[in-house]
């Protein structure tokens, strides 16, 4: 079944949307459409998709400065609420290299959200209303702004797939084992705390956090062992078909 959309191709990157950014741009529409005018609601609703997407992008943009200084280069993106996974055209000369390209996208989210902290007056007043979070109007924009950012930062170090934090800890399993089995590993460990938000969620009777559960239960998949490898070996089935059919014309 087909989980992504390819939207654009960008310096031979293709760039695609998983189907759950999607779901998520739906309920920001309804959020923000029940608690203002249709005008007004699809404008906001419109502006904080905007914002989500830019701080995406900025985090996505973290990670590739870093592969780039490390000599990767991506040839696929595909954009999740909580970021994006990157297919990289070859593998890190270093598990440590990747490790650090993996902290460099929640890194500059959580700078960007530090920063906001001297412009949101009076600060602690805007966590104090919870409906202030989802909701976005000309008042709390900088406020929205910051929620997302920290939520992109706090979100991607749980050791969990998609998160950068699940693939932290491959990285780390992979010094000992094979990336096969250290993925595999990780998905075992990314499916008990997919259930454990769930199970947390449905107690407390916290709608997000059994939300959230069922992402990581939807995603754990996105996340493939080898990348480059399933990409060369698709090269090379490409190019045995065409040596098929030029062998049939013959």
């Amino acid at each position: 079944m087909k989980t992504s959309f390819s939207i654009s191709r960008f310096g031979g990157i293709n760039i695609s949307i998983h189907w759950t950014f999607i779901v998520l741009a739906i309920w920001i529409f309804l959020v923000n459409f029940s608690n203002a005018s249709v005008i007004s609601g699809l404008i906001w609703s419109a502006v904080l998709l905007i914002t989500l997407f830019a701080s995406i992008l900025v985090h996505e943009l973290a990670h590739l400065v870093a592969a780039n200084y490390f000599g990767l280069y991506p040839s696929a993106i595909v954009i999740l609420p909580i970021g994006g996974v990157a297919s990289m055209t070859s593998k890190a000369r270093s598990h440590w290299h990747e490790f650090f390209i993996l902290l460099a996208g929640p890194l500059a989210n959580l700078v960007i959200a530090c920063l906001l902290i001297f412009f949101i007056h009076p600060y602690q007043a805007y966590w104090n209303e919870s409906e202030n979070i989802g909701v976005v109007n000309a008042e709390n924009f900088l406020f929205q702004l910051q929620v997302i950012n920290l939520s992109l930062a706090i979100l991607n170090l749980i050791p969990a797939f998609p998160m950068d934090g699940g693939r932290m800890v491959r990285t780390v399993l992979s010094i000992k084992m094979n990336a096969v089995n250290a993925t595999s590993i990780e998905k075992l460990i990314s499916t008990f705390i997919a259930f454990a938000l769930i199970i947390s969620g449905i107690f407390v009777v916290n709608f997000y956090i059994i939300v959230f559960g069922l992402f990581v239960l939807a995603t754990i998949n996105a996340v493939k062992a080898f990348p480059s490898e399933n990409m060369q070996s698709q090269t090379k089935r490409r190019k045995y078909k065409s040596f098929q059919r030029a062998n049939v014309i013959e």
